[in-house]
């Protein structure tokens, strides 16, 4: 029980007796049966008054409990269809997700050459090239793990831990590829609010346990600090030359690529 139901009701019970004595303090203790059961119907109003007060708690604490227990129930079945739609498309996501991630592997060049606008730029670029209008698969997982986080979010019975929790729990049910093509789907919906709730909770952490190329680039869109990827010699790459100083992101990324491909 809350503690300050627990004062409220204790003072309830005592203001009663310390009325009584107050006015009657000085009167012997008396002997009649009479006056000892007025005395009982004068404390039975707070008792019951108590005893409603009580009932009413723990009324509403058993609703309480219900409503928790049939958010579980609702949130396990979404995670369970959650599953399964990732599942039914296993093989596209994880090919797509190849794809994706290959562009950023062995990528020369730092990501604090870039600010949070190029970079969400080219997750959206790439986020198009293995989507498109008449192909719902993805938009329908996305739609569906949006309404699944938002359904947390927005439960007013839980509290930011418990909270944290179920998106971790949904972290560690969907793979990493679907969750890092999901971050690029909330840049590319301009989907902010969501973007940064989800990152708060650790919602697009990798399997990798060192900061890589994917989770630079999260970090960076989500807390705006870049994290260095690896030390790049002026020699390798020019980034700073006068050809491309005035260059977008995704051009100079394209230019990058070419140079991979060619060495």
């Amino acid at each position: 029980m809350n503690r300050k139901i627990f004062f409220a009701i204790s003072i309830l019970a005592i203001i009663p007796i310390i009325l009584y004595i107050s006015n009657f303090w000085n009167i012997p203790i008396s002997k009649c049966t009479s006056d000892w059961g007025a005395f009982g119907s004068y404390i039975n109003i707070s008792i019951s008054a108590i005893s409603v007060i009580l009932i009413y708690i723990t009324y509403n604490e058993q609703q309480c409990s219900n409503r928790i227990e049939r958010f579980e129930q609702h949130f396990k079945s979404m995670i369970g269809t959650l599953s399964e739609l990732v599942k039914l498309n296993e093989k596209h996501i994880e090919n797509d997700f190849k794809k994706f991630d290959n562009h950023f592997k062995g990528v020369p060049y730092d990501t604090k050459d870039y600010d949070i606008e190029n970079t969400q730029r080219v997750c959206t670029y790439y986020l198009s090239q293995i989507m498109n209008d008449n192909d719902n698969k993805y938009t329908n997982i996305f739609k569906y793990l949006t309404l699944t986080i938002e359904c947390v979010r927005n439960e007013k019975l839980l509290d930011n831990e418990e909270k944290h929790g179920r998106i971790l729990e949904i972290s560690c049910i969907l793979p990493e590829s679907i969750r890092t093509l999901y971050f690029c789907w909330l840049i590319e919906q301009k989907n902010r609010q969501m973007l940064d709730y989800c990152y708060e909770n650790n919602l697009f952490e990798t399997d990798e346990p060192d900061i890589n190329m994917i989770s630079a680039i999260t970090i960076l869109v989500c807390a705006n600090v870049h994290h260095k990827s690896r030390h790049v010699d002026n020699e390798e790459i020019d980034l700073d030359g006068d050809d491309h100083c005035n260059e977008i992101f995704a051009d100079t990324y394209g230019r990058f690529q070419k140079e991979k491909q060619h060495t």
